[in-house]
C-alpha cells in the first residue's frame, strides 16, 4: 500500500510539473517527493523480506538493490538525452507514465494477492539448487 501511495504521489506531482512546468510549481511539488521516494524506497524490502523464503532472502534483496543501483546511473542519462531531444517537461512525461504503470501492476498484484491467487513464499530456494 505505501508503494502505491508513493507511485501515485510521484506521478501526479509529474504530471502537475509537465503541464505548469516553472521553477515555483517545481518547489511546490517538492514536498511530495521526498516522502514518495521514501515510500517507494521502503515499500519494496518489505515486500520482499515477508515474500522470499530465508534461504534466497539476501540474494533477492541484492538484487534488488543492484536494480536500484542501476536506475540510479541509468535515469539522469536518459532523462538529460529527453531533455535535450524532446523537451524540459518530457523527463516528468516520462515519470508520469512510469509511477503510474508501476501503481497499476501494484493495484494488481495487490488484487491477486486479496483473492488467494498470489502464493506468498513464492521466491523460494529450489532456483538456487537447479543453478
Amino acid at each position: 500500500a505505501c508503494s502505491l501511495v508513493g507511485a501515485c504521489t510521484l506521478g501526479t506531482g509529474a504530471i502537475v510539473i509537465t503541464r505548469f512546468g516553472s521553477s515555483m510549481v517545481l518547489w511546490c511539488c517538492l514536498p511530495f517527493y521526498i516522502p514518495a521516494i521514501a515510500l517507494l524506497r521502503t515499500g519494496p524490502v518489505a515486500v520482499l523480506t515477508k515474500r522470499a523464503a530465508v534461504e534466497v532472502r539476501g540474494e533477492a534483496l541484492g538484487i534488488l538493490d543492484a536494480c536500484s543501483s542501476t536506475s540510479r546511473v541509468v535515469t539522469p542519462l536518459l532523462s538529460g538525452f529527453l531533455f535535450d531531444r524532446i523537451g524540459p517537461a518530457s523527463p516528468f512525461g516520462l515519470q508520469a507514465l512510469l509511477s503510474f504503470g508501476g501503481a497499476l501492476a501494484l493495484a494488481v498484484e495487490g488484487t491477486r494477492a486479496g483473492s488467494g491467487a498470489s502464493n506468498p513464499g513464492a521466491l523460494r530456494a529450489d532456483h538456487a539448487k537447479a543453478d
